[in-house]
């Protein structure tokens, strides 16, 4: 079964997949237009049926998307990919640093260097508590999840 990669904004041909079966799935069709000489990584890829139209799931079959051969799919590069794992330690980390950096700067700012420090016991109670809250969660992040 043939496939035709139409760019969705320009509209341009970019590749003819000509070696799919019709049970392929679009993850297969994804790393055929990579094999195709493509640079583009399958997870920058996305497929449509229409250039508008709603991105395709990797599950997907040709069969049940109804793709004649010879049918068009549009392609759309969504760009670097940065994976969860990532995401959820800058997540976690910005707060903990910027609650902590408030934490120690901000008496010495307000009160200046030679004054004592004027922060409560329960201010060091809340920098604990968010410490342990953010560390954790951290902790999650490599470990766990």
């Amino acid at each position: 079964m043939e496939v035709v990669v139409v760019n969705a904004k320009s509209g341009q041909e970019l590749a003819r997949l000509g070696d799919l079966s019709p049970s392929a799935t679009i993850l297969d069709v994804k790393k055929a237009f990579h094999k195709h000489g493509k640079k583009t990584a399958p997870s920058r890829q996305s497929f449509k049926l229409e250039a508008k139209g709603k991105m395709l799931k990797d599950e997907e079959t040709l069969k049940a998307l109804n793709l004649p051969p010879g049918g068009k799919l549009y392609f759309k590069d969504l760009g670097p990919q940065v994976g969860w794992k990532t995401v959820f330690l800058v997540e976690y980390a910005g707060p903990l640093a910027i609650y902590m950096s408030i934490y120690w700067w901000q008496p010495r700012f307000l009160y200046g260097a030679a004054h004592a420090d004027p922060r409560f016991p329960v201010t060091h109670l809340a920098a604990a508590c968010w410490t342990l809250h953010y560390s954790k969660r951290l902790l999650e992040t490599v470990f766990v999840h």
